[in-house]
């Protein structure tokens, strides 16, 4: 087997979204005859939560290795982090796991002494992996793939905060950085098309590899919910506010007098679902689950009528945002209901899938409109009138998806 080194801060046992495409890369390589040998931090070093149940993708004879790293938030407290933030930024950037490049530096040297290896992926975000790229091509003289995960220059965070010194700072490194990478590999056509503009002179090293889904995640079989239910899984924030949702379906419920319930899986806590939503909370429109292990949250979209997601309606969430979990949604065969708006990327994929709806976040009445007309088909049908395309769906399996990486490896 080939040996392929894979440099990811975040890897099982963390759980997340986040973790999950470096995971199914890992887990596919090694089924088409490659041996990923792993450096990650170690176990309960960073803040991230735990998912045990990721270890089933991890084939037991794959080998792991954890420099030190601590994430140092995890014992001071968050008002005198507040504190210390602007010296932070100003020291760690892109972010706090640049201290973790130096024991990651060390653990290569050592690895490359006794094991042949001449291509490395870097997993990122967290961004500041980026700085390990000269290193590993000028002085170990590998092949380097880097796996980004979302833009760096053009995150939504740096540009929706206006923070552009970060912005300056990031795209000052991509240019020193980019020009030592063999392949970069982006997962939206936008955010690919956006850093061929920026970067003219590397067009020819971007490449498009989507996040996906796995299908032997998913369950055989559906279990229709009593409940009209609608299920919204991840966290909530800026970028994905879920309050338009939650009104909407407040409104429809009383307007109507029936009963639509959401189901909400999340690391968050209670106390928030309580002050974004307390009146839902407490009429019984919602249901609390906390968070759940991903196969278990994978088995809950067979029991809803609806998948949410919610992005807000602006340029930056409209180009370059379709998060992992709705490339996960489309293989649910439970319609996906999209709160964004008709032009987006999102909305464009769930349309070339016809795996779902999409609908103005900012118009209330489109949402409860299409929420009433959504429930009177299923109180009258039992079941949502859609017909997803499995041929398209098909081309987001991972199964599929590692070809194209492989591509990368073997050009």
């Amino acid at each position: 087997m080939k040996n392929i080194l894979v440099i990811s801060a975040y890897f099982p046992p963390i759980g997340g979204i986040g973790v999950q495409r470096i995971s199914k890369q890992v887990k596919y390589l090694h089924k088409n005859g490659y041996n990923p040998i792993v450096i990650t931090t170690p176990k309960y070093s960073t803040k991230m939560i735990h998912d045990e149940s990721m270890w089933k993708d991890i084939p037991s004879e794959i080998e792991i290795y954890r420099p030190f790293f601590y994430e140092y938030s995890k014992i001071i407290p968050g008002e005198i982090r507040k504190l210390l933030r602007p010296l932070e930024k100003k020291i760690l950037f892109p972010d706090q796991f640049v201290v973790w490049n130096y024991f990651v530096k060390k653990k290569i040297l050592a690895l490359k002494k006794r094991i042949d290896f001449s291509t490395v992926i870097l997993n990122l975000s967290p961004f500041s992996g980026i700085l390990l790229v000269k290193f590993l091509k000028e002085k170990l003289k590998l092949k380097v793939i880097v796996n980004l995960r979302d833009s760096f220059s053009f995150n939504f965070y740096y540009i929706s905060q206006n923070r552009k010194k970060e912005i300056i700072k990031s795209k000052k490194i991509e240019e020193k950085t980019f020009k030592f990478c063999d392949s970069i590999i982006l997962p939206t056509p936008n955010i690919l098309k956006e850093y061929q503009k920026i970067y003219p002179k590397y067009k020819n090293k971007f490449f498009l590899i989507p996040n996906g889904f796995d299908e032997e995640d998913f369950a055989k079989t559906k279990i229709p919910p009593q409940n009209f239910t609608i299920y919204y899984s991840g966290s909530f924030s800026s970028m994905t506010p879920l309050q338009p949702l939650l009104r909407a379906v407040s409104g429809v419920n009383k307007k109507h007098k029936i009963s639509i319930v959401v189901s909400i899986a999340t690391n968050l806590s209670l106390k928030k679902i309580k002050n974004v939503y307390p009146e839902g909370y407490h009429n019984g429109y919602v249901k609390f689950l906390g968070f759940l292990p991903h196969k278990e949250n994978i088995l809950n979209f067979s029991k809803a009528n609806l998948l949410a997601i919610s992005l807000a309606n602006n340029k930056l969430t409209a180009d370059f945002v379709y998060s992992g979990k709705l490339l996960e949604y489309i293989n649910a065969d439970t319609p996906i209901l999209l709160l964004n708006n008709s032009t987006s990327a999102a909305a464009k994929l769930i349309e070339k899938t016809h795996s779902g709806f999409c609908v103005n976040i900012d118009s209330q009445k489109d949402i409860q409109d299409l929420l009433f007309k959504l429930y009177s088909q299923w109180k009258k049908e039992k079941k949502i009138f859609f017909q997803p395309d499995k041929y398209e769906i098909q081309k987001y399996n991972y199964k599929n998806l590692i070809k194209l990486l492989i591509e990368r490896i073997e050009d």
